[in-house]
Parts: C-alpha cells; structure tokens; sequence
C-alpha cells in the first residue's frame, strides 16, 4: 500500500524523464528509490554471487535496506516511472524474486572454481572496483549481524566462462615472476656418464614426454632430433648418478612405455585447459622452457621449444599456479 501511495510523487517526475535530466531531482531519486524498494519487497533484488545472501544500499535517509534489482534504471532519460506504470497497469505481472543461475550454482559447488572466484573478488575489491546502483553509490554485503562492507562488482561473471575472462587480464599483462635458471657447466665425464644413462633409459623405452603425452627430444651436436630419456629423478647437479647408475644394474629396469602425465587427463576439461593455455603462453613468452637434468633444451617433433609446465599436474597445483599472479594477501585457502 504505500508504494501506492508514493505513486503522486512519483508521477510528477515525469517532467524531468521527459526531459532526460543528467542530474537526478529530489523528485527523480524519490521515484527511483520507491521503484528500488517496490522490487526488494518482492524479493527482486541484487545478491552477492559467493553466498547467494542479499546486498544492501543506504537509502536517501541514510539507512542500509536490500538492495533492489536496478540494471534496467536509467539516468537519462529518466525511466524509473515507466517502469514502475508498466507494474500498475498490470498488477498481475510483479517482479519476480531473484534465484542464482544453475550455471553459477554449479561454479560456486565446484571448490577448486570457488576458490578462484573468490580470489578475484578480492583482487577486484584491491583496486576499488565495486558495485554500484544506478545513482552511482555503492552496494554493500553483510558481513556477521552488523557490519557492512562495499561489494565487489562481478555482476559480468556468470559462470565458469566468464570467470576465466575475469583472471585473463591478470595472466596475460603479468611481468616476469623470476629470472630463468641459466644453463650449469659441467665435466666431460660427468656428461659422459649422464649421457650413458639416458641412452640405457631410451632403450627400455622410458622417454620423456610433455604435459600432453608428446615425446620429447634434444638435438645433438649434429643437428639431429635424439628423443629426450626420462630424467626427472636426476639432480640439477647430477650428484645422483653413481647411485640411480648402481640401481639400475643391481634391480634392473623393466622395458616400459613412454612416462604418462596426470596433466593430459586435466586438459580433457576445456575450462582446465583454457586456463592452462593461458599459463603456457606466458611462460613462453618468458623464455621458461623444458629442460634435461644437465640444462639442455628440449624440444617437440617439430623442433619447437617445449615449455617447462613440469609442476601443474592437476587442477589444485594449476590453481596454485594462477594464485602466483595475485598478491599472496588475496590469496583464499585452497
């Protein structure tokens, strides 16, 4: 009923709506916020995406209430009056209630999804970058029983999609994150007797292989492709090879295939891999590329540098990659 009653003062803004004022009147924002409140009674209002809980503005009178869905209202012209006639002219068709999307719901259930959506929330809050209602002020969430805090604005994140648009920026303009480790000196015997291991590795079939199961090779000093034998469990300094040298006479190697990577499996989901793609590029460009034990280069069929991407396996240690791009203060637990 008292929207009703307010509808005289609303009325006499039309004037100014037809006029397309810039500056909203005492007489605008009265209609404004009586359309703003009309909604939120119904249930139609903006909600923060993370908790699926109401946001909340500060009135004219200096209040905090709901924040009533306002996307549609605009300045100029001034249509908050239309909208609110089209609702008396039919009374049947009020607004409905706000529901969060099965899309969103999805992201939110999903922890390793959740976490990165509420990284950006952070980052996003970081650069002031909140939401705001269509008078410019902003909206705020509940935090406990009293304090209200500004809301980030991630009104463009809609699913899982749109979340990768929304970290992109901050992969792609990243600087970077350390220097690449230079290539170490070694003697020529100590080369010699790592070679020799590789070379009996490679006869057992026990090769090298990227995150997405390409054999990998190194090019010899007569320019030709030598596919690259498994090394991973050589030191940097290559101080372990008497010993891996020892075992393998004393318990012998199985022949075998080429090593797996858990990442190929991850790559099968296209979000995964998108974000991964993204990581890839960067350290590319970067010059972080795949290496043996002894710091030579390794490289595709094609004689295209393999990057190094050694430590993303799954999807917590790609988050915890994608973390490193952030500030550690905004990072949530994962």
């Amino acid at each position: 009923m008292r929207f009703f009653l307010i509808m005289l003062t609303i009325i006499t803004s039309l004037y100014y709506e037809a006029e397309g004022a810039m500056t909203p009147s005492q007489n605008d924002i009265a209609a404004i916020e009586g359309l703003i409140d009309y909604r939120a009674s119904k249930g139609n209002v903006w909600r923060d995406n993370l908790t699926n809980q109401s946001l909340y503005r500060y009135n004219a009178a200096g209040a905090p209430v709901q924040a009533g869905l306002d996307a549609d209202i605009t300045l100029s012209p001034l249509n908050a009056t239309t909208i609110t006639m089209g609702y008396l002219n039919n009374p049947d068709s009020p607004p409905q209630a706000t529901s969060r999307s099965s899309e969103l719901t999805c992201l939110i259930e999903d922890p390793h999804w959740k976490v990165l959506y509420m990284l950006t929330k952070n980052y996003r809050i970081s650069l002031g970058r909140t939401q705001k209602d269509c008078l410019g002020k902003d909206l705020y969430e509940l935090v406990g029983s009293s304090e209200y805090k500004p809301a980030a604005d991630m009104r463009d994140i809609t699913n899982i999609s749109s979340l990768i648009d929304a970290i992109a920026p901050c992969i792609t303009a990243a600087t970077a994150t350390g220097p690449v480790a230079g290539i170490p000196e070694f003697s020529d015997a100590l080369m010699t007797n790592f070679d020799r291991l590789l070379t009996f590795r490679g006869n057992l079939n026990k090769i090298r292989v990227d995150s997405r199961g390409n054999r990998l090779y190194r090019i010899d000093k007569s320019n030709t492709l030598v596919v690259a034998a498994y090394d991973l469990d050589v030191k940097e300094d290559l101080s372990n090879l008497v010993d891996l040298m020892c075992d393998a006479v004393t318990q012998g190697m199985p022949i075998s295939s080429a090593s797996s990577t858990p990442a190929s499996d991850m790559l099968s989901d296209s979000n995964l891999k998108r974000l991964y793609e993204m990581v890839e590029t960067y350290r590319k460009s970067y010059n972080f590329f795949s290496r043996d034990a002894a710091g030579r280069a390794l490289y595709l069929e094609d004689r295209t540098q393999s990057v190094d991407m050694r430590g993303i396996i799954d999807k917590k240690s790609l988050l915890m990659t994608i973390f490193q791009f952030f500030h550690e203060s905004l990072r949530p637990a994962l």
